[in-house]
């Protein structure tokens, strides 16, 4: 094979959703005849999103292209290797919302507990514990249970804080 193409790159792009991403020059790039062979590093940088991956792959193989991986080699042009693809998308898919999932239940658990839901808090305050979460675009100035701010004052880093 002779490289026609500096690869493309998704660096920090989500595999969840292709509209951020380079698959459509790809895919213009295919229907321009530039390449005859994608290669991809492994099936999982192809995309996380099984339904839009196939979509996607489908397209290519209608312009002719055939689409391997390099570590995960196999033909798309036997039933095998098609089917070794779908396993490799869905397990892409599977794992990312696994990811997903145990994120949310982590933001969850740390408002729970009064934290935010990233690690850095605001020095010197804590969540109130019977304050609901947060909703986009709503401010939550005082919390509707206590009655008082949300945020209340540290016992022991409150008075760094004030000096």
């Amino acid at each position: 094979m002779d490289l026609l193409e500096e690869p493309l790159v998704d660096l920090g792009k989500s595999g969840r959703n292709f509209g951020d991403r380079q698959i459509a020059e790809i895919i213009a790039m295919a229907e321009r005849h530039e390449f005859d062979v994608l290669i991809l590093w492994v099936w999982s940088r192809f995309g996380r999103n099984t339904l839009e991956s196939l979509k996607n792959l489908d397209r290519l193989t209608e312009l002719g292209i055939e689409v391997r991986a390099a570590k995960e080699d196999f033909d798309g042009r036997t039933v095998i290797g098609r089917f070794a693809i779908r396993q490799m998308l869905n397990i892409a898919e599977l794992f990312s919302d696994q990811q997903s999932e145990t994120w949310k239940e982590t933001v969850a658990s740390r408002r729970r507990r009064g934290l935010p839901h990233a690690n850095q808090g605001r020095f010197g305050y804590y969540r109130c514990d019977t304050c609901p979460p947060k909703r986009q675009g709503e401010p939550l100035e005082t919390c509707p249970s206590c009655k008082a701010g949300v945020l209340k004052v540290d016992k022991f880093f409150g008075p760094l804080l004030d000096e």
